[in-house]
């Protein structure tokens, strides 16, 4: 069986509208990407996406890397003019990619949760 992949460009565009959308933050580290990725790409396992010849997001780059004082790296929204162009890609996105994100197990990488029909920021315990 084919290795399903999703760009890494893609992942963290994903992470950071979802995040920016539901927690009202604008960066999330790369660490929890590397993270969410590998989550999203099993959950991809078994189903007929097929990895895209091209970056969804490739138009509409809204974020930069950035270090911390400590040196872990972080992607933070940097260019809001094309925030609704990324948020139309989201929504134009293969189903079984949108359904891979939006998984309880990927949410809750992002520290994001499903309550109901709706998500919601995790509550800190």
């Amino acid at each position: 069986m084919k290795t399903l992949k999703v760009y890494r460009e893609d992942v963290i565009t994903i992470a950071l509208l979802l995040r920016k959308k539901y927690a009202g933050t604008d960066m999330v580290s790369l660490k929890t990407i590397e993270e969410y990725e590998e989550i999203i790409n099993s959950n991809l396992e078994g189903t007929d996406y097929q990895c895209r010849l091209y970056a969804i997001f490739s138009d509409c780059k809204i974020y930069s890397i950035f270090r911390d004082e400590n040196g872990e790296l972080y992607a933070v929204i940097t260019d809001y003019e094309k925030l609704d162009r990324a948020e139309m890609f989201f929504y134009r996105m293969p189903s079984e990619l949108y359904t891979a994100i939006n998984e309880e197990n990927a949410l809750s990488v992002i520290k994001l949760t499903r309550q109901k029909d709706s998500i919601k920021q995790k509550k800190k315990i």
